[in-house]
């Protein structure tokens, strides 16, 4: 071997070994780079993450659900259902009712039977997880007197009226509800036409033709709460008094 291959040689085996020197440096280096950026990326344990986002209920009564509004009567029953947003760890929470700051019960469901008043009916509720977070959710029934209606009306069931086609016949009833400062909404459905009438409980019709004829009358609340009078009949005769 020559001098000059020796130094070839040489030079050759030192440069192989700083590059594997090298490559094994830069290896470590990008390990530990990450390493230490999956130690930045890795994701909080299950048990340490914020699983439930919210808290709701429904309101149940005949067989309806409502988780907007709230609504309902004080004669029917109805019941209240809480839930977790997820809903998958509805069953992990344990669920506090309250009225006004007072606990009424603890329960995923909460039952009002009738009869009741307003303090029976809770207007918060309380979740508590396994660790004792806890999460809050105030909210309002609403309860609604159904408006009613007097059965005693003009014409009565059954009356004969005397009335030329021209004549004004008057149509009268009265309605009341519990709740005083809710608006009422009337109809009237006079043979097959159906009238509005708003607030107004009396109105006058004509071109009644001799013979049988029947009305009926409901009336709404705000709420959409209803009641209605069964159909009543009466008999229009001309002026003479002859039935035609």
């Amino acid at each position: 071997m020559s001098i000059n291959e020796k130094i070839f040689t040489d030079k050759s085996i030192h440069s192989l070994s700083g590059r594997l020197k090298k490559t094994l440096i830069q290896g470590i280096g990008v390990f530990i780079a990450l390493f230490y950026t999956g130690c930045l990326e890795i994701p909080p344990k299950p048990e340490d993450s914020l699983k439930v986002k919210t808290i709701g209920l429904w309101l149940i009564k005949d067989n309806e659900s409502d988780s907007l509004y709230f609504k309902s009567n004080y004669d029917k029953p109805f019941y209240l259902r809480a839930f977790a947003d997820p809903y998958l760890y509805t069953e992990q929470l344990e669920f506090y009712w309250y009225r006004d700051g007072r606990l009424l019960k603890k329960s995923v469901t909460f039952v009002v039977d009738t009869p009741f008043i307003d303090i029976d009916v809770p207007n918060r509720l309380k979740a508590v997880d396994s660790k004792n977070n806890t999460l809050v959710y105030d909210f309002k029934v609403y309860l609604n007197h159904p408006p009613e209606l007097n059965t005693k009306t003009t014409p009565s069931d059954q009356d004969t009226v005397y009335a030329s086609l021209s004549s004004a016949l008057t149509f009268s009833w009265s309605s009341n509800d519990k709740d005083h400062d809710d608006s009422l909404s009337h109809y009237i459905k006079i043979d097959e036409t159906t009238y509005y009438t708003g607030v107004l409980t009396s109105i006058q019709q004509s071109g009644f033709s001799p013979g049988k004829h029947s009305f009926s009358i409901w009336v709404i609340d705000s709420f959409g709460d209803a009641d209605t009078l069964e159909s009543k009949t009466f008999i229009v005769r001309d002026t003479t008094g002859a039935a035609k």
